[in-house]
């Protein structure tokens, strides 16, 4: 073989919101709390083979905001913003995204906003800023999380030319309730047991409630159960994808 065909890594754009953001090793007033989904979306996009752009948080101002958004959108194949994508009247992502926004209207940016019927990670946000793709994730650790691995490792990889990967199995190893009518992304932790066979057991007791930020701590993968389930039986097989 003479020649191989490459791809350079794609860049990401990683910016989280809010004016009670404070950067690690800082003091906190009332009402702050230290920053670490950018720190943690950053990381997971570097180990999914993207580069990082990452800088100070932005506050709650929308000109600060599309300002910030003007100059990533220079550089990068991919913005990821972390919170903002509720329905708080001081939402910021939502705001400078929406219908009828000043940022917007002169960038001719059209930002949509749902629910997504998955638990953690239901609001989800994404447009096309200044040419360049946009996901939002929402602000609670565990959302933002899963929101990366549901929705933008999968962008990535194809910014990369990588295949789909194929699909894993894992047994579950004990029962849970699910929430009805939402599909849920589960941190689990997994073993293999005598016959070869992943088995996969909640990462935490109160499962993929959204602050459930030790789950990250110990989980090395998730598994999806389908929106139609309301409770999982030991022996169910399940779809895992691996987080480590």
């Amino acid at each position: 073989m003479a020649t191989v065909c490459v791809r350079r890594r794609p860049v990401v754009g990683v910016v989280a919101t809010g004016d009670e953001l404070v950067p690690a090793g800082r003091p906190l007033g009332r009402g702050q709390v230290h920053e670490s989904n950018a720190v943690h979306l950053a990381a997971l996009a570097a180990g999914a083979g993207a580069e990082v752009v990452t800088g100070p948080v932005v506050p709650d101002d929308a000109e600060s905001f599309a300002a910030r958004l003007d100059e990533l959108a220079t550089r990068c194949d991919l913005l990821l913003l972390s919170g903002g994508v509720s329905v708080g009247d001081h939402d910021v992502t939502r705001i400078v995204l929406g219908d009828g926004s000043a940022q917007a209207g002169a960038r001719g940016v059209a930002g949509r906003f749902v629910h997504v019927r998955m638990q953690p990670g239901k609001p989800q946000g994404h447009a096309v800023w200044a040419g360049t793709p946009l996901v939002a994730v929402p602000g609670n650790p565990l959302s933002a999380a899963v929101s990366f691995e549901m929705f933008v490792r999968p962008a990535v990889r194809v910014l990369l030319g990588l295949p789909d990967p194929v699909p894993q199995v894992a047994v579950a190893g004990a029962d849970w309730d699910c929430p009805p009518g939402r599909r849920q992304v589960l941190p689990v932790v997994t073993s293999t047991d005598a016959t070869g066979r992943r088995v996969a057991v909640p990462a935490h007791r109160r499962g993929s409630a959204s602050h459930m930020v030790t789950a990250l701590a110990l989980a090395d993968a998730v598994v999806e159960v389908p929106e139609d389930t309301t409770h999982v039986t030991a022996g169910d097989l399940l779809t895992l994808r691996s987080i480590r």
